[in-house]
């Protein structure tokens, strides 16, 4: 059993009964480990729920993006180079 199984199982009863905002707060949890993104991609997507499955997708990107920038963020401040 990998560690974030509890996750995905909370984020498929959410997905059930039509929870999305829940799976969503979910799903990012897992989204971030390819091995479990299969199995979370074919759940919603079995269920016809691909606009949900799409807004999933969207959120994590928005949390890479941040997380990128504050990795930018470090690099720079710890290398001497001005950001702007």
């Amino acid at each position: 059993m990998t560690p974030y199984f509890l996750a995905l199982q909370v984020c498929f009863a959410c997905v059930n009964n039509e929870e999305f905002r829940l799976a969503q707060m979910c799903g990012l949890h897992i989204v971030v480990h390819a091995d479990e993104l299969e199995e979370l991609n074919n759940y919603y997507q079995d269920r016809g729920y691909f606009e949900e499955l799409i807004a999933l997708l969207e959120a994590a990107l928005g949390m890479w993006s941040v997380v990128g920038y504050f990795i930018l963020c470090v690099i720079s401040t710890t290398s001497g180079l001005d950001m702007y």
